[in-house]
């Protein structure tokens, strides 16, 4: 007659502690809603700080902190995990490395790249005016999850082109 060990609570548990730390630190960590990778929020969060225009009135929209940036209220991203070459084709731009595995996500909202640089001068030898517009596109690297191409626009670009979509909140 073979006998069994069982593990009581302490076997148990153990085994609980370990599933839970093998998630946090194997890169488990997820957004809420979907099971976006959490950097992805970062990002998305991020990127909201950086370019989002104040609009409080709007709901779902961004509006001032104390410290001057956006406030990111409830709202919500696409993304499509796909290459960097497929994903500046989209955004018809030219990369170096067109088969990093990345990320490219949507941001929905009003959105000014103002801040972001000097504006470059034209042919007259004034500036151009940098973008403005309800869509901010960025990649990001799976890998490193560095933010590596962005842009801002009026175009709605068709995720679904480069693979299954998902969306999580930020």
């Amino acid at each position: 007659m073979k006998r069994y060990v069982k593990y009581g609570f302490p076997g148990v548990a153990l085994i609980c502690v370990v599933a839970v730390l093998s998630i946090i630190f194997l890169g488990g960590a997820t957004s809420k809603s979907t099971g976006a990778p959490g950097f992805l929020v970062t990002s998305a969060q991020q990127m909201e700080s950086r370019l989002a225009v104040s609009s409080p009135s709007t709901p779902g929209s961004s509006t001032i902190n104390q410290a001057g940036g956006p406030k990111i209220s409830g709202k919500t991203a696409t993304y499509v995990q796909t290459t960097r070459g497929s994903a500046n084709g989209l955004l018809a731009a030219m990369v170096d490395s067109p088969s990093i595995p990345v990320y490219f996500v949507k941001l929905v909202g009003n959105y000014n790249a103002t801040g972001e640089a000097s504006p470059p001068l034209g042919l007259n030898g004034k500036p151009i005016a940098l973008p403005d517009g309800k869509f901010v596109h960025y990649v990001v690297d799976i890998t490193t999850h560095q933010i590596l191409d962005w842009n801002v626009s009026n175009r709605d670009l068709n995720l679904a082109k480069l693979g299954p979509v998902g969306s999580f909140s930020y």
